[in-house]
Order: C-alpha cells, then sequence, then structure tokens
C-alpha cells in the first residue's frame, strides 16, 4: 500500500507516499487552556514537508493541529497547519497540511496526547 501518491510534481517539494492509516486529529485553539476538538480521520499521504488527511468535515487553512496516527502504543504524532481543503469524489474532506516544528506547549501536548491514548481509532 505504500506507492507514490499521483504526481503533481510542478506544484510539490516532496515526493508523496500514500498511506491508509487510521488516525486522530485535535485542533490547537489559540487558547491552549479550552479543550481541542477531537475527531476521527484517516491519513490519505505523506512527504517530507507535510501530509493530507481524509476528514469528516472542512477545516480552516491556517488552522493549527496535532494528528496522531495508527494505534495506541504504534501510534505517530504530528504538528502541522492546515493549507488547503477540498472535498473529493466520496464526499471526504481532503485536508493538506504543513509540518511545524514547534507548535504548542508541553502541557498543552501530554493533554492531546492523554486524550488520543484513549480515543478509539
Amino acid at each position: 500500500m505504500d506507492q507514490p501518491a499521483p504526481n503533481h510534481a510542478d506544484r510539490r517539494s516532496f515526493e508523496r507516499r500514500m498511506i491508509g492509516l487510521p488516525g486522530l486529529c485535535f485542533e490547537v485553539p489559540p487558547d491552549t487552556n479550552t479543550e481541542a476538538p477531537g475527531f476521527a480521520c484517516r491519513l490519505v499521504d505523506v512527504s517530507r514537508g507535510g501530509l493530507a488527511i481524509a476528514a469528516p468535515r472542512p477545516m480552516r487553512p491556517d488552522t493549527r493541529v496535532v494528528v496522531v496516527i495508527g494505534r495506541e502504543n504504534r501510534s505517530r504524532t504530528f504538528f502541522a497547519q492546515v493549507r488547503h481543503c477540498r472535498v473529493n469524489d466520496e464526499g471526504a474532506h481532503i485536508v493538506g497540511m504543513e509540518f511545524l516544528p514547534h507548535p504548542i506547549d508541553v502541557e498543552s501536548l501530554e493533554r492531546l496526547r492523554e486524550v488520543a491514548l484513549h480515543a478509539e481509532l
């Protein structure tokens, strides 16, 4: 299943790999004292610069997120910022995201990890 995604080379800086893993996506609110709404998603593709998920709802560009892909003891956490969102032929919202180096403070990260570990993927 790990294969190159369809080529849009004229717009992309990095090769993308198609991957269909379950995950959770959490918006990082500007006010880190509020709970981050989370929802189930599916990883569509990943590259060195970012990732794309299939989401049940649209997301606004510039929204900061934490994406947890995989299952409890075999999960990876990614910090990203939404760059674009489109609807595919099946009606899913395909959300393209760029990785962020230091998106949120440690306390907020721990709270999100705790929620993710207890959520059903």
